[in-house]
């Protein structure tokens, strides 16, 4: 916020002055309020055209600037226009020159550029002047060689930008117009307002022909391009398919009694890659039976299907686009009777509704009726165990089939082994699916698989008619030298674990106490150390005693030196060339021990420094 001291308005639009513009009666200028004298001037107006009222030109009083008033008696003015605004028009007025934006052309989601930006001379100018029910902020004109004069409108932008129903306006006109954007300008000074008006500011066009005559041309390319495409995806082959994926979704509808699903007429559907029993028995699948549901919502709607759709093979590649208006139109007046694919699962869809099978939750939103959902529920989990089942048999006796012999395994036939009768059940595969003695085939089928794998089981194992047997017997002698490798294996990597652990025992030992002392207190407890833990751990603690202790003898030493110097250097002091012999003598009062070596911790060396205090001081020489 500006202070209340600024008496040159340099913040445009401060709370503290709105009004600090005027317009001349006579002449229309445009005047601030710092080049007038103070007081009443009948020559001064509002500048709001919907008031005229003279002003009054007042010295701020305390905590206000300088500022115009309404005179008194004059109807009340609601004054909006910022001063930035006023300001950019009186630049322009004077300027008669304009830095115009590059002539650009946005469709389709690119760009393109007709002109560069640049900057345009004009030879008259005309502010708030009305044109043709247009009444723009400033009308620039120029004039060129041959005498035509082409007008240009411009709209300054502070508070709010132009309007739809001006620029409509505008563009009914013909007039080409820009609009610069003066936003970040509110409170900006005289100067660097005129600067932004001028080039620095933000601007962009209105309206202009070229522009239009561009998005025009770019219209009528695209239409006629979009036609070409069309035409392209009609006229390619639409050849359908049978499925693995349609053909199993048709028998499992005919399996659980709902072969209905995918018998609806629906019209021409030859934009589906299948056919048409195919694709309607896997939306069934999908939709009807499975009952398929999202995460936030239940049900499911046509848009997420046609998504599904487009991303999976049941169309065809030119039929996975989305329809908008304009491609389906074009595909109807060239194939009348054309269906996009969205048309034909509604219809698929309404259908299934009037069979029962759906309720309606909303527009193109449906789900399962829960009666239809129930009459299923048991034929459908009937189909799944039995399929399961078999999916879980197939997959075994395939991974089995890696475990025969080669020549065997390449005149082997599961589809054949499954026909026959299975001993020891007496009963088709697809039989004791069904049945209630299919644990006993699982069972049997496991057993088989540990047999062949590695999972340590020797047992006999019925082969269920599979030429296994000498796989069986290979598998077992396999199995027995195999477990022998590991056993060594481990009882290896065990004796160099334990090895690993005495050499490191010994590398210790050696920067504990040097490498001769260390080998001496290694040498008799090497092999016992060898296979046993607990004399591995004992020998650690030994270590860590033995550690403990020459950390204390070496910081007793650190200590024994450090009181032997303090008693060296107080004896220099006293008895200087004198001190180190009377050190290293014994003296009566230490027992006969000389202070050197009497001097080991805090305590001695109290005692020696008295002894050294007390001998007698060494006698001067003559000159």
């Amino acid at each position: 916020m500006p202070s209340r001291s600024d008496v040159a308005h340099a913040p445009y639009g401060s709370p503290f002055a709105n009004l600090i513009f005027a317009r001349r009666k006579d002449t229309g200028e445009v005047v601030h309020v710092r080049d007038v004298p103070s007081g009443l001037d009948l020559t001064l107006l509002c500048p709001a055209t919907d008031c005229g009222a003279p002003l009054v030109a007042r010295e701020g009083s305390t905590g206000r600037v300088k500022h115009f008033a309404h005179h008194a008696g004059a109807a009340p003015c609601a004054w909006r226009e910022t001063a930035a605004h006023q300001i950019a028009k009186a630049v322009l007025a004077e300027a008669l020159w304009l830095d115009l934006p590059a002539v650009t052309v946005e469709f389709g989601g690119t760009s393109r550029t007709l002109r560069a930006p640049k900057r345009l001379k004009f030879d008259e100018v005309d502010v708030e002047h009305r044109l043709n029910g247009l009444t723009p902020d400033v009308i620039l004109r120029k004039v060129d060689k041959v005498g035509t004069v082409r007008e240009l409108l411009v709209e300054v932008r502070v508070t709010h930008g132009c309007g739809s129903e001006k620029i409509g306006r505008i563009r009914a006109s013909r007039h080409a117009a820009v609009e610069i954007d003066l936003r970040r300008w509110k409170t900006a000074s005289e100067a660097e307002v005129g600067q932004a008006v001028l080039g620095t500011a933000p601007r962009s066009w209105l309206h202009n022909d070229l522009i239009e005559a561009e998005l025009t041309r770019l219209k009528t390319e695209a239409a006629a391009e979009r036609e070409a495409k069309v035409r392209a995806m009609l006229e390619r082959p639409r050849t359908r398919a049978s499925t693995e994926e349609g053909k199993a979704a048709v028998e499992h509808l005919r399996a659980i009694g709902q072969a209905r699903l995918c018998a609806i007429d629906v019209g021409r559907d030859d934009v589906f890659a299948c056919l048409g029993a195919e694709w309607q028995a896997i939306l069934a699948m999908r939709y009807l039976i499975t009952g398929h549901e999202f995460e936030f919502e239940p049900g499911f709607s046509l848009p997420t299907v046609a998504k599904w759709l487009r991303a999976g093979p049941l169309l065809h590649p030119q039929f996975r686009i989305f329809f908008d208006a304009a491609t389906l139109g074009v595909a109807r007046r060239l194939e009348p009777g054309f269906l996009p694919p969205s048309a034909l699962v509604r219809r698929y869809f309404d259908a299934a509704l009037e069979a029962g099978a759906l309720e309606s939750l909303d527009k193109d939103r449906w789900e399962r009726r829960g009666d239809f959902a129930t009459a299923v529920k048991e034929a459908r989990q009937r189909e799944e165990v039995r399929t399961s089942r078999l999916k879980r048999a197939r997959s075994c006796v395939d991974g089995l089939i890696r475990h025969m012999d080669p020549e065997i395994a390449q005149r082997f036939s599961r589809a054949r082994w499954e026909r026959r009768r299975i001993p020891p059940f007496g009963l088709t595969l697809d039989a004791l699916a069904g049945s209630e003695r299919w644990n006993e085939v699982t069972k049997a089928l496991d057993d088989l698989e540990q047999t062949l794998g590695w999972f340590g089981r020797t047992t006999p194992c019925t082969t269920l008619g599979l030429p296994l047997d000498g796989a069986v017997a290979r598998a077992v002698a396999a199995r027995i030298a195999g477990d022998a490798a590991k056993v060594e294996e481990k009882r290896r990597r065990a004796a160099a674990a334990s090895q690993e652990k005495v050499d490191r025992i010994e590398r210790y030992a050696a920067t504990l106490m040097g490498a001769m002392e260390g080998g001496a207190w290694m040498e008799p407890q090497r092999v016992a150390l060898l296979d046993d833990d607990d004399r591995q751990a004992a020998a650690w603690r030994d270590l860590e005693v033995i550690r403990r202790r020459l950390e204390a003898e070496a910081q007793l030493a650190e200590i024994r030196d450090d009181c032997r110097a303090r008693l060296l250097q107080a004896a220099q002091a006293r008895l200087d060339d004198q001190a180190d012999a009377f050190l290293h003598c014994g003296n009566n009062t230490l027992g006969g021990e000389s202070p050197w070596d009497h001097c080991l911790d805090e305590r001695s060396l109290r005692a020696c420094l008295m002894i050294v205090d007390r001998a007698p001081l060494p006698r001067r020489r003559r000159r």
